[in-house]
């Protein structure tokens, strides 16, 4: 399906900052990430249709993968974690380049009426997830995530920017030190995998398989 926007985008007109009210670029020089919202927007009807949804739909629609979710309360998921297998799942996805993100999800409330848990986390609400670190002199396993919204919504226990955690772990900071250049308010932390698995409850992988994979696509519509 092809969906024609023209560039006329939606701004902080109060700030007169020039900045999209939604996705915007790293670089303020470019604004592609912008159209393509908008014209997933038109595709669905408005801004307010896509602030809620199917996560795993969501991916394949972006990305033209195929994705896959997994209920961190499931208790074949809970022996995994405990296993060990959930994190070396994890960190097979990411070494192919997978795209990531998890959620705290509630199915009690929509995206207008979650709240925020005491240590920042917001409900129903997608985190990507950036990097997965595993330092066995430690015995530590680190998850870094991302709000797309930016400063708000982020993690403010153990390993977070500005925890005491790092003064017990000098050597990991040093050697983390090129991710820690990133501004902090572009909404990303480090945290444990341990703390990562209470404050998440649900986990997704968009596949985008590269070239040399073998594929076969059947066409369709509904």
């Amino acid at each position: 399906m092809q969906v024609i926007v023209d560039t006329l985008l939606p701004y902080e007109k109060e700030t007169n900052s020039r900045t999209s009210v939604y996705c915007s670029c790293a670089n303020p020089q470019e604004f592609w990430i912008s159209l393509i919202e908008k014209a997933y927007v038109k595709l669905h009807g408005s801004y307010e249709t896509v602030c809620e949804g199917n996560v795993l739909e969501g991916l394949v629609d972006l990305t033209g993968g195929v994705s896959e979710g997994f209920d961190l309360t499931h208790p074949d998921i809970k022996k995994s974690i405990e296993t060990g297998a959930l994190w070396n799942m994890l960190l097979g996805n990411f070494s192919q380049k997978f795209y990531l993100g998890c959620m705290n999800y509630d199915p009690k409330k929509s995206a207008k009426t979650a709240d925020q848990g005491p240590q920042g986390i917001l409900e129903n609400h997608f985190y990507s997830i950036l990097d997965l670190r595993e330092f066995p002199k430690e015995n530590l396993k680190l998850v870094r995530v991302r709000n797309p919204w930016g400063s708000d919504g982020v993690w403010n226990g153990a390993f977070c920017e500005d925890s005491d955690d790092w003064d017990k772990h000098r050597t990991l900071k040093e050697e983390l030190k090129n991710v820690f250049k990133t501004k902090k308010s572009d909404g990303a932390w480090w945290m444990s995998f341990q703390d990562w698995c209470q404050q998440f409850n649900k986990v997704y992988v968009g596949k985008v398989f590269p070239e040399s994979w073998e594929s076969y696509c059947i066409e369709g519509k509904w």
